[in-house]
């Protein structure tokens, strides 16, 4: 009598298991990949947000009191703003710690930014010309904030210039 055995084994043989773990581990690796790249992404969106609302508050906090302004002055090897407005005078200076500050009359001092870098002011005329402050009608402002979020120290400026108004008016009716 022949006698036929069925094969009745069922499951992987050893070929069929690696090649299946092999493809598993090559989509979690692109899975983790995309999703680092992703967090990377995330977070220098974060940081370009935040320098972004930094230099925003900066340079409306001065355009402010500079548009009001009925003199300004210049000190401190260029670091020092004192800014005449109908209020009383505005200071801007950068401490000895690198933080930006504003003080009005004799208000306590309010912190405008950290970790600034560098603040520079210019004094212009109409042609763009370094000039006495007396002179001015334009304030050219230079501020570099370091920024160490990313693990590397980076350092970003920003130069921004603002008419003086009463300036202006004052050239501008003065001609008449």
């Amino acid at each position: 009598m022949n006698i036929h055995r069925q094969n009745t084994q069922s499951g992987l043989t050893l070929i069929e298991l690696m090649i299946g773990l092999s493809l598993g581990l090559v989509m979690l690796g692109s899975v983790i990949s995309v999703m680092v790249a992703g967090n990377t992404s995330y977070q220098n969106a974060q940081r370009f947000s935040n320098l972004q609302s930094e230099f925003g508050f900066i340079s409306d906090s001065l355009m402010v009191d500079l548009r009001g302004a009925t003199a300004v002055a210049v000190t401190g090897g260029n670091t020092v703003l004192t800014i005449t407005t109908a209020a009383g005078p505005v200071v801007y200076r950068l401490d000895a710690n690198n933080n930006l500050q504003r003080q009005l009359n004799a208000d306590p001092v309010s912190l405008i930014a950290e970790n600034i870098n560098l603040f520079n002011l210019a004094c212009l005329d109409e042609t763009r010309a370094a000039v006495n402050c007396a002179a001015a009608v334009t304030v050219e402002t230079t501020v570099e904030l370091r920024d160490d979020s990313a693990g590397a120290e980076q350092l970003h400026r920003l130069i921004f210039a603002t008419t003086l108004r009463n300036a202006i008016l004052a050239k501008k009716f003065a001609a008449i």
